[in-house]
């Protein structure tokens, strides 16, 4: 390749990149999303959180019985706030569809160490799996 070619592949290459950067990391490339799974006596319970930070949250959750297992009737999000021994008003989770349920609100008040406890109630019978989550402010 002569020269004068390499001074118009570089600049062009070195703007690829760059925009290919920007589309990545401005538009979405990190998310703040967070997963988590656990599983109770009957249930796989996978929650995903828009993101582990203060305000506003919503939380979609989608369960999965063990053979015989019924449909949850309902899903609450209970968070505790661990260093303050504080927990925060539950949320109560509304059906989408069979197996899943979505929560909105304000799950974090502050930022820090807790856990958010996902109860399951079927049939009069309650169960739970508790996750750690660290919170931003």
């Amino acid at each position: 390749m002569k020269p004068k070619g390499l001074f118009i592949l570089i600049p062009v290459t070195v703007l690829v990149l760059a925009v290919g950067l920007f589309f990545t990391v401005g538009f979405g490339g990190g998310s703040d999303a967070v997963t988590l799974q656990g599983d109770t006596q009957r249930y796989t319970v996978k929650i995903e959180i828009d993101a582990a930070k203060t305000g506003s949250r919503t939380a979609d959750i989608e369960i999965s019985g063990r053979t015989g297992a019924p449909d949850p009737d309902s899903v609450t999000l209970e968070p505790f706030m661990v260093a303050h021994s504080h927990a925060a008003p539950a949320v109560t989770a509304v059906r989408t569809g069979p197996w899943r349920f979505r929560a909105g609100g304000d799950l974090f008040v502050m930022g820090g160490a807790f856990e958010l406890t996902v109860a399951l109630t079927s049939g009069g019978q309650r169960e739970q799996v508790t996750f750690p989550v660290t919170v931003k402010s």
